[in-house]
């Protein structure tokens, strides 16, 4: 399994995508496929990430870091959740400016986490 740095740099990747997919599907609603398939990439990725915050070395030997990891992990985890529960890909030609408040505070929370992550993660 790579690094937890890695893993981190590479969600900020595919978070970024699913930004991608979710503005090009609100311009065009035949693109909801494409906002669906980042979402279930995102979900792969976060459920490795998660395992691999068990298993990072750094972690592994600083209890209370990891402590805070988890948490910080689960927070930004918990907003994508109801994010996506709340605007479903099928609800997306119905945005408005709810949906862009919640994906900005979405992607302000997954900004935090993965700037605190990779700061820590040096």
């Amino acid at each position: 399994m790579p690094a937890l740095r890695t893993l981190i740099e590479e969600l900020v990747d595919v978070q970024r995508a699913i930004g991608v997919a979710a503005d090009a599907a609100c311009r065009n609603p035949a693109r909801k496929g494409d906002l669906v398939a980042a979402r279930r990439r995102l979900a792969n990725h976060l459920l490795i990430v998660a395992q691999a915050i068990d298993e990072a070395p750094q972690l592994r030997t600083d209890p209370a870091l990891a402590r805070v990891f988890r948490e910080r992990f689960s927070a930004m985890r918990s907003k994508v959740a109801s994010h996506q529960a709340k605007w479903p890909a099928v609800l997306i030609d119905t945005v408005n400016d709810e949906f862009h408040a919640s994906a900005t505070a979405v992607r302000e929370s997954n900004r935090a986490f993965a700037t605190w992550a990779l700061d820590v993660l040096k």
